[in-house]
């Protein structure tokens, strides 16, 4: 009871506890311990054997999922009640919460309870053994007439508010970018900090092409897209800061940025679909490769999502999810030359084509070059294509670009030469589709029946 287990490593079987047989542990706190294996926090070798009441586990790794916390990364078997459990996978269910606790400062190994923490008065007192009233730091834990607090410390002072995280920020994962958000506590003139620590400590997030604040009234958000490999292993954090009352910092978010995948038209693969220098000369290729968060770089050619002369007229490039894919670097050079700075779309000219046959006929080119089909994947905000032509697609509809339930963003590209004998000669959105253009330009596009340019079913796309 009343303990703490933290920063502790196993080669496997539990980075902080494993218990062969039983054990009941009331008021715990085990956190951001590590294992080689998939039992970061606690393993139980017989399943009921054990009971956990009161308790917070948070931060262990692996952490994938619930199992990352109750399962593979915080606690495998036993019974869970009354406590936070990172990543639950059923929230509620015993009083247990995946909420995050709200540590005072994580980063410093300071795991009492800020005032934000879901965790204050959360637990069963029934539970408290008179020989162990008091917590971690011999503080009262019956010091009012509210239930015990969860955890190995018990908080004092008066509860300030509730802070929402639309994600959990402990050792999250920003593969490529993404969005972090919190609710602001209301009507407590709360004012939200976001930083950044590149190695040097936290500093103030400062906006750039890179990172965005978007303040709403009841919450703030930081936005990271498309960022350069010199922020791989950055770290995220925000601050709250109440006047008269204090200051919460949060656990901090980890930005992932992998090498770029070059593609070149102009290069003889191997066996392997790249040459001898690793760069790939298909498209589709690189595209089936790319993990989520990553980013491809294409020099200039004209690429199609088929063999030319194969016949299929069906395929069609597809988006991937969290990833960006930018089109202007010169084609021939070696991978050392490339670079972010030398990139120039309309100089590099890097066309996506649907002319996968007869060059004199239309009607045997591609239904349509991009097809972006989001019903089973995320294809949103972190899903961008930048500096490219695209052209010669022609079909029934959408013969540039088809998005079903999918909303990328498309900026500095060329629609022109698309034909669609039905509608969206150049774009075509369908479903929950809200793409955004920005800074696109469509010409010399066609459509048998309606939107020459886009058509656009049930939500807008957004042209800036």
């Amino acid at each position: 009871m009343n303990s703490l287990f933290y920063q502790n490593e196993a080669v496997s079987d539990g980075g902080a506890i494993f218990n062969e047989d039983g054990g009941q542990f009331v008021n715990v706190t085990v956190a951001f311990n590590r294992t080689g294996e998939v039992v970061g926090g606690m393993d139980n070798a017989k399943a009921n054997a054990v009971t956990v009441s009161n308790s917070i586990l948070w931060g262990n790794q692996p952490s994938f999922i619930h199992r990352s916390q109750v399962v593979s990364g915080q606690i495998r078997k036993g019974t869970i009640g009354q406590s936070i459990v990172q990543a639950m996978a059923i929230p509620g269910t015993d009083g247990n919460s995946g909420t995050d606790p709200f540590f005072v400062n994580p980063e410093l190994g300071m795991f009492q309870l800020s005032g934000f923490s879901p965790g204050i008065d959360a637990g069963n007192s029934a539970l408290l053994d008179d020989r162990y009233s008091k917590d971690l730091l011999n503080r009262d834990r019956r010091h009012s007439d509210s239930p015990v607090d969860l955890g190995a410390f018990e908080f004092q002072g008066a509860r300030i508010g509730d802070i929402g995280l639309f994600q959990a920020f402990t050792d999250t994962a920003l593969l490529g970018g993404g969005t972090l958000r919190v609710k602001v506590p209301s009507g407590q003139g709360a004012k939200v900090e976001w930083l950044r620590d590149t190695g040097a400590g936290f500093v103030p997030v400062v906006a750039d092409s890179v990172h965005t604040i978007l303040i709403a009234d009841d919450s703030s958000s930081l936005r990271v897209l498309n960022p350069s490999i010199d922020l791989n292993g950055a770290r995220y954090a925000f601050q709250i800061v109440i006047a008269g009352t204090g200051t919460f910092r949060s656990g901090s978010a980890t930005l992932t940025v992998s090498a770029p995948l070059l593609v070149d038209a102009s290069v003889t693969p191997l066996a392997n679909g790249r040459d001898a220098n690793g760069v790939y000369q298909s498209l589709r290729l690189a595209l089936a490769e790319v993990a989520e968060g990553g980013t491809i770089w294409v020099a200039a050619g004209s690429y199609t999502p088929t063999e030319t002369d194969s016949g299929d007229r069906a395929a069609s490039f597809g988006m991937v999810p969290g990833v960006t894919i930018l089109g202007g670097f010169e084609s021939g050079k070696d991978p050392a030359q490339w670079s972010r700075a030398s990139r120039d779309p309309d100089q590099f000219v890097t066309i996506l084509s649907g002319e996968i046959g007869d060059p004199n006929l239309r009607t045997d080119n591609s239904l349509r070059v991009i097809d972006n089909d989001g019903s089973a994947q995320d294809l949103g905000e972190r899903s961008i294509l930048d500096g490219f032509v695209i052209e010669g697609g022609y079909g029934t509809n959408g013969a540039g670009m088809r998005n079903f339930h999918a909303s990328p963003v498309i900026r500095d590209c060329v629609f022109r030469g698309l034909y669609a004998s039905a509608s969206g000669g150049a774009v075509e959105n369908q479903g929950t589709s809200a793409p955004v253009f920005a800074a696109c330009r469509f010409y010399d596009n066609e459509s048998g029946n309606t939107g020459g340019q886009s058509q656009t079913m049930v939500l807008a796309i957004h042209l800036l």
